[in-house]
């Protein structure tokens, strides 16, 4: 197999030529072959010409795990910067070309082209806006399970400790657990 930097090369030569398949088959396998190398990766990205390419170029670069972190942050940032770099070409303009008073005689196309950004056009509210005011309204305190459920279950182990020692003291605390655990159910029934 030639080395890698004859295969870029080649890759770079074919990408001038706009044989975009064929270079893109030459980076496939250098990226194949060693996708710790940064080289053929940022081949790739000048081929890709949308921004869809350069997404999912960007998440095949997330997902390879042969890179370095600091490897990818380049990377990706060179992919931001053509995504960029698409999105201002894909922006659209208007031509306007100067004639010459001898009409066989044009100007340059690229001397004479000017480039308008068009820009969106937005519709203002002649009423002033009126901040909307929220009424606070009482509402009932309703406990989630860590925090009554776990007070129940304290009640719970601190009333059958009562009882396995003999004090009768476990039994209104049972009685407590009860009606707590009812209420309980209650307030997650309500609040579903």
């Amino acid at each position: 197999m030639p080395s890698q930097t004859h295969l870029l090369n080649r890759a770079y030569q074919l990408i001038e030529t706009s044989q975009l398949t064929d270079a893109e088959l030459v980076l496939e396998a250098l990226i194949l072959d060693s996708p710790q190398n940064l080289e053929p990766w940022k081949a790739y990205i000048c081929l890709c010409n949308s921004p869809e390419d350069l997404s999912w170029l960007k998440e095949r670069i997330i997902l390879t795990r042969e890179i370095r972190a600091i490897d990818k942050c380049e990377l990706l940032i060179s992919c931001d910067i053509a995504l960029r770099d698409l999105q201002e070409i894909a922006r659209p303009y208007v031509q306007i070309w100067v004639d010459t008073e001898d009409h066989d005689e044009m100007e340059d196309p690229q001397e004479s082209r000017i480039i308008f950004e068009l820009l969106e056009e937005y519709q203002y509210i002649d009423t002033p806006v009126m901040p909307a005011v929220h009424k606070s309204s009482p509402q009932k305190t309703a406990y989630s399970f860590p925090d009554f459920g776990l007070g129940l279950l304290a009640i719970f182990f601190i009333a059958v400790r009562f009882l396995v020692l003999g004090y009768y003291s476990g039994v209104p605390l049972l009685i407590l657990l009860l009606f707590g655990f009812a209420q309980w159910l209650d307030e997650s029934s309500k609040s579903k």
